[in-house]
């Protein structure tokens, strides 16, 4: 527990939907999730679409959510995952950029 946050308590109303739940979740788990989300992407842009899903995840999968020794793990593995598949995303763009240069340049 830290500062009042009980993952317990916040992790059975969810469950219950309440809606306050997942702000209290987000409120606590944000800003370490962004600066997780930033270690690997370098800079800011994106992060809080990512951070959303991730959220929206949680609310989707709150049913399903049973134990406060995991939560930390399970949240930051979807937050892994989502930045990886960002950072793929980033990377095909930019070959595709390439590509398409080279091709304008071998034209010309």
């Amino acid at each position: 527990m830290e500062n009042g946050f009980k993952l317990d308590e916040i992790l059975k109303l969810l469950a219950n939907d309440d809606k306050t739940a997942l702000e209290k979740l987000f409120n606590h788990y944000y800003p370490r999730l962004y600066g997780f989300s930033k270690s690997f992407l370098k800079w800011d842009e994106g992060i809080d679409d990512i951070l959303q899903e991730v959220f929206l995840k949680i609310y989707q999968n709150r049913k399903n959510i049973r134990s406060t020794e995991t939560f930390q793990a399970y949240i930051f593995t979807i937050t892994k995952n989502l930045v990886l598949n960002e950072l793929r995303s980033r990377l095909n763009e930019q070959k595709a950029r390439e590509k398409l240069f080279q091709n304008s340049v071998a034209r010309e």
